[in-house]
């Protein structure tokens, strides 16, 4: 018996990048989910991004991501954050 939590929302997003230098971009999404059934339920998500050429072939870079929701279950951290390094190649 789970409690149906689905509801008709409306999308609000915006999308930014900058380019510090030839090997340097930093670039972030953000989302916001407000149901327009209920003013107290909302998802939020920010995504976060910097990465850089190390190399001619090898990429790093360091990525935030941030999940926020507001009718969280009783006893659960509505934020969410997650930090994921990554190093890469690239062909």
């Amino acid at each position: 018996d789970v409690p149906d939590d689905s509801y008709i929302a409306l999308r609000l997003a915006s999308k930014l990048g900058h380019q510090f230098n030839e090997d340097t971009r930093f670039d972030q999404t953000a989302e916001a989910f407000p149901s327009i059934e209920d003013s107290d339920d909302i998802y939020a998500r920010v995504d976060s991004k910097l990465s850089t050429s190390l190399t001619a072939n090898m990429v790093a870079g360091i990525q935030h991501i941030l999940d926020w929701n507001r009718n969280a279950l009783s006893g659960v951290d509505p934020v969410d954050h997650k930090v994921l390094l990554t190093v890469g190649w690239v062909f």
